[in-house]
């Protein structure tokens, strides 16, 4: 009989792997991170770099808000909303905005102050800017997911931020204020929040809050630890106004960059991480090997268009108002494919096998270097010393991980190994 020649890692890859759901359902979250690029060159022409490093001030400190305010729910409900009956769903979703209201009208109003403290020129955009990241928290965008409805999630969060963003672009250009772009966006956050509640949650009553205040006990110690973690990433451009204020605008352009291309490569892992998981372990590993091929490559490529397209970028997204330098530009290229191995062993191998401590502690140890270092290098080489700060920490991540996977499966094969 005759045998088929094995296939290569590419032609596996380039035959296996689902196309049409990374781009469909994982495409779609990532048009709306990817939205912001529209509205940039509009801000840095109308309001130049001081105006963007309010702009990007506000969103990064919201950004953190949002994290605290969404108090694990991306992380847990999807999965339940999956399996869940209808009038199950709707109770879930109402528990959700319980905890959520409590823990938004505590953080968001913080979250405004320290951004109005931190800020110095286009200050009332700045705290509207965080106002509006903070309330997005709010929206029904993990509720969604677990539902599996592309064209909701096209409807309650894809087209506000995208239409937000060119309406804005176009308004800036026309010479409004500044403050009008974070105005329209915390109004999407508003609508999408308000009509999620209404269409998926329905009349509160006393088991609501019971169910949510046990979400806030339960979730307490996932939110920590997720915070701490997020000192690195999404606190990293406070940190630099607080140490480096003049490179702010630098360093905020690249940030913000970085942020958005994660954001899309972790929404292709999205796709992939329900296609990894098989009954059989040795078909998940194969899919899993595949899967991380992919995301590495896509990761190194938008790397690597960090450095190369420096210069475009400088004069199209940033209309020449913000200077990258090279090593600014190279360290944020390595984050981000450092970046893309970690998303592939947090998706594809640790939350597969259960190893949810691994990940946190990951995160917990590179924020421990990864904050003071970020102070002290960005304190002595501004835009470029901050970069390769959160570069750092992002090796930290995967060298933690790979640890923790190596140990898993060492015991694994001890366990096995041990049976008669």
């Amino acid at each position: 009989m005759r045998r088929h020649p094995r296939r290569t890692v590419r032609q596996q890859v380039a035959t296996d792997i689902p196309w049409r759901r990374l781009v469909g359902f994982a495409g779609i979250p990532a048009l709306a991170m990817l939205s912001p690029l529209v509205v940039l060159p509009a801000i840095t022409s109308s309001a130049g770099a001081d105006g963007w490093s309010a702009i990007a001030l506000g969103q990064a400190i919201g950004t953190f808000v949002m994290m605290a305010v969404g108090y694990g729910w991306g992380t847990t409900g999807p999965s339940v909303i999956a399996v869940a009956q209808q009038e199950d769903r709707n109770r879930y979703y109402r528990a959700s905005l319980t905890s959520r209201t409590c823990v938004a009208s505590l953080l968001i109003p913080l979250g405004a102050v320290a951004t109005g403290l931190l800020g110095a020129d286009h200050q009332v955009a700045a705290v509207v800017m965080a106002l509006a990241y903070g309330t997005w928290g709010l929206g029904p965008i993990w509720y969604l997911v677990g539902t599996g409805s592309s064209r909701a999630i096209l409807l309650f969060d894809t087209f506000p931020k995208v239409g937000v963003s060119a309406l804005s672009a176009v308004l800036l250009v026309q010479g409004v204020p500044l403050v009008v772009y974070p105005l329209l966006f915390l109004l999407a956050a508003l609508a999408s929040a308000s009509l999620g509640a209404f269409r998926f949650g329905g009349r509160l009553d006393r088991d609501d809050f019971a169910a949510g205040l046990g979400h806030l006990r339960q979730n307490a110690g996932l939110v920590s630890s997720r915070l701490v973690q997020a000192g690195y990433t999404a606190l990293a451009v406070p940190l630099v106004m607080i140490v480096a204020p003049h490179a702010v605008a630098e360093y905020a352009a690249v940030d913000r960059l970085r942020i958005l291309s994660l954001t899309a490569l972790s929404s292709i892992a999205a796709g992939f991480q329900g296609w990894v998981s098989t009954n059989d372990p040795s078909e998940s590993d194969s899919r899993s090997k595949r899967a991380t091929v992919l995301t590495l490559c896509l990761g190194t490529l938008v790397g690597v268009g960090f450095v190369v397209m420096r210069p475009v970028i400088e004069s199209l997204i940033f209309r020449n108002e913000v200077s990258i330098s090279v090593v600014t530009a190279a360290a944020t290229g390595l984050t981000v494919a450092l970046g893309s191995g970690s998303l592939s062993l947090t998706l594809y191998y640790l939350a597969r096998i259960g190893q949810v401590r691994t990940i946190a502690f990951s995160g917990i140890a590179a924020s421990a270097v990864g904050v003071p270092l970020l102070l002290v290098l960005g304190d002595a080489f501004g835009a470029a010393g901050a970069a390769v700060a959160v570069a750092v920490a992002e090796a930290i991540v995967i060298v933690v991980q790979v640890a923790g996977l190596h140990r898993v499966r060492f015991l694994i094969g001890a366990s096995a190994g041990a049976q008669p």
